[in-house]
């Protein structure tokens, strides 16, 4: 009467794990994730690239368009000096000038339609989803940063315009009626050819972030009061004439390094410390392996980190008439 439920409870015994075998297991499955883990983080890193590309290859694209239906390309920035008087032009940057060809028509309307301009999409605003860098690790979340100076949220932009090929449009007169100072550009201008120009390049959105101020890249801006906050590199001093100062530092001209050789990308700069801190005057790589850009005839590329400033300086000017390595 008793053998059978010592036998049943052996036969229970034997179906079970040892304390040895689940360790086994469980360090078999942390092996597992171990490998696992950096293949979906080199996925993610895909993924997020070729949205930044698709975004290059977009901004590319509207530029063109505008081209086609303007007949020159958008300028880099438009600045009447709180004159909004510009004939035929809103102020604000070439990323506002080219809102139609992204299918975001109705947002420059607003600009259009409000006495402030750019400022109108900029204050409390989002900014275009293809305005938006994934890659960027500076990015707010939904696009928007809060200023606690100013206690306002801005529109951020991750992407910069080439200022050497887009030119500007500026003023500083008080006369309403004066004209505008006018450097736009056609394809013609870019002599060095439309597949050896860089037209845009990925900048990071936030360049500095304290408990009292925040430098940040906004996709519409255009005040030169305040000119660290426009989406362009490689500007020259001499295309502005309107008063110029870098954002919350007093009067300021553009930095030598704004231009030339020494103006190359940084490689994922800091928004805090004192080592490699971001320079609103250039342009950034998110990524240790290089930057990505687009070119004028639309097609994007990555340019790696370790590119000769010189070759890059090439490729930002179009004009120069330098010969680019086919690997450049």
């Amino acid at each position: 009467m008793l053998s059978r439920p010592i036998r049943s409870a052996r036969r229970h015994r034997l179906c079970g794990f040892t304390l040895v075998e689940l360790l086994v297991v469980i360090a078999i499955i942390g092996i597992l994730v171990g490998l696992l883990l950096p293949a979906v983080q080199m996925a993610r890193d895909a993924a997020r690239r070729s949205q930044s590309q698709n975004n290059l290859k977009q901004i590319c694209l509207a530029t063109q368009n505008f081209e086609l239906a303007r007949r020159f390309y958008p300028p880099g920035f438009v600045w009447s000096n709180s004159h909004y008087n510009s004939p035929g032009f809103t102020d604000g940057s070439l990323f506002l000038q080219i809102l139609p060809y992204v299918e975001e028509v109705n947002r420059l309307q607003k600009a259009e339609d409000n006495n402030s301009a750019f400022y109108a999409i900029t204050y409390e605003s989002l900014p275009p989803k293809v305005m938006m860098n994934p890659c960027d690790p500076t990015l707010p979340s939904n696009g928007s940063q809060y200023h606690p100076g100013t206690k306002i949220n801005y529109a951020v932009g991750c992407y910069a315009a080439n200022a050497q090929v887009f030119g500007c449009i500026t003023k500083n007169n008080a006369n309403r009626a004066f004209p505008a100072t006018v450097r736009t550009h056609v394809p013609a201008y870019v002599l060095d050819g439309l597949s050896n120009t860089i037209g845009f390049a990925e900048k990071q959105s936030i360049l500095r972030s304290t408990t009292s101020y925040s430098e940040v890249t906004y996709f519409a801006y255009s005040n030169t009061n305040y000119v660290g906050h426009i989406p362009v590199f490689a500007m020259k001093q001499s295309d502005i004439i309107t008063p110029i100062r870098y954002a919350g530092s007093g009067s300021l001209a553009v930095p030598a390094n704004a231009v030339g050789p020494e103006s190359k990308f940084q490689i994922t700069p800091k928004v805090s410390g004192t080592v490699n801190l971001a320079d609103w005057q250039r342009c950034h790589a998110p990524r240790s392996s290089g930057i990505m850009v687009a070119l004028l005839d639309g097609s994007v590329r990555m340019v790696s980190s370790s590119v000769d400033k010189n070759v890059w300086w090439g490729a930002v000017t179009p004009q120069g008439k330098e010969i680019l390595a086919s690997n450049w």
